[in-house]
């Protein structure tokens, strides 16, 4: 709870408050921009800490520091990222005509899209009951990935709402719940994956600011975000921890593929500047980035003494230093 106030606060005061503080007294090049293209460019050193454990928890997390990309733009940057090598944008380079399409029906013209990448990797160490086909200690180095597209309704004022879809995979532990019990035994799960999509809500000066043409956005500023976000997807449990649940506890799992709710926050801060390259506009950010990641199991109850109910705990908060660069030319 008190990860969640910390980021209502940032998103409430931070990006309103550097919606007002650029400096006007930069002055722009006398050179009309074009403004055909608007791509950024972020990197963070992310640090994950597992924040939730089953009751009776037999599992030891260390996940290594690692560096992740954020790329962000109009729907120019999917031709421009591919081209870089950024392959997440091509998932999204294919519907971009429809979704276009879409925002016009609405009556927004407004959108920008974005995409973050990067790994979960490090070491886990499960000391409770395996079956003979299963590793105690597994070394991981699984993707993480998410693109977002948002349309932004108001052009005076920094919100924004929209699409995102998240997947990962990472070893985790399954608790065995059977009917409305808190706790159980538990199984180890080193294939686990979860996909969901979510409704985004959000407010981010760094950008609306590096969007905007007129010359008084120009100078310092805030770099102030804050988005929540909740959706609902689905996880995949591993053929060898469905495999464990029957031939260590004699039980059956409900299902293999738990349906799940998410809930997801992030906050920024940092200093901000914004100048003249000719026609071009460019924005540099430096700041601190705090993400938490919350899922919510929604397996099948079980009915039966032959039966139980999978529950697993991939909840986060991740956190680093974050750099932003973002240009219209």
């Amino acid at each position: 709870m008190k990860y969640i106030l910390s980021f209502l606060f940032l998103g409430i005061a931070l990006p309103l408050f550097a919606q007002e503080t650029a400096s006007p007294t930069v002055t722009a090049s006398k050179s009309e921009p074009l403004f055909e293209v608007s791509a950024g460019l972020g990197l963070r050193d992310t640090t994950w800490k597992h924040i939730e454990s089953a009751d009776n928890t037999t599992m030891d997390f260390k996940i290594k520091r690692t560096t992740y990309s954020i790329i962000e733009g109009d729907f120019s940057v999917p031709k421009i990222a591919t081209k870089l090598g950024f392959n997440a944008y091509q998932d999204v380079n294919k519907n971009v005509g429809k979704i276009k399409q879409f925002a016009g029906y609405l009556g927004f013209s407004r959108m920008t899209l974005k995409t973050e990448g990067g790994k979960f990797a490090g070491h886990a160490h499960f000391s409770g009951l395996i079956t003979s086909a299963q590793r105690r200690d597994v070394d991981f180095d699984q993707k993480y990935s998410l693109y977002q597209v948002d349309i932004w309704p108001v052009e005076e004022f920094p919100m924004y709402f929209g699409v995102r879809h998240t997947t990962w995979k990472l070893p985790t532990e399954i608790a065995l719940l059977h009917q409305g019990k808190d706790s159980g035994p538990t199984v180890f799960d080193e294939d686990f994956e979860t996909s969901f999509y979510s409704l985004v809500f959000g407010m981010d000066s760094f950008k609306y600011l590096a969007m905007k043409k007129e010359e008084s956005s120009l100078g310092w500023g805030f770099m102030g975000l804050f988005e929540l976000g909740m959706g609902y997807g689905k996880s995949k449990i591993g053929q060898k921890a469905q495999d464990a649940s029957v031939q260590l506890f004699n039980k059956r799992m409900t299902e293999s593929n738990p349906a799940v709710m998410a809930l997801h926050t992030t906050g920024q801060l940092g200093p901000s500047y914004k100048f003249a390259l000719g026609a071009a506009r460019l924005s540099l950010g430096v700041g601190y980035d705090w993400n938490l990641l919350m899922v919510i199991n929604l397996s099948k109850e079980a009915t039966n003494s032959t039966e139980t109910s999978p529950v697993a705990y991939p909840n986060f908060v991740y956190h680093g230093p974050i750099l932003r660069l973002y240009g219209t030319f």
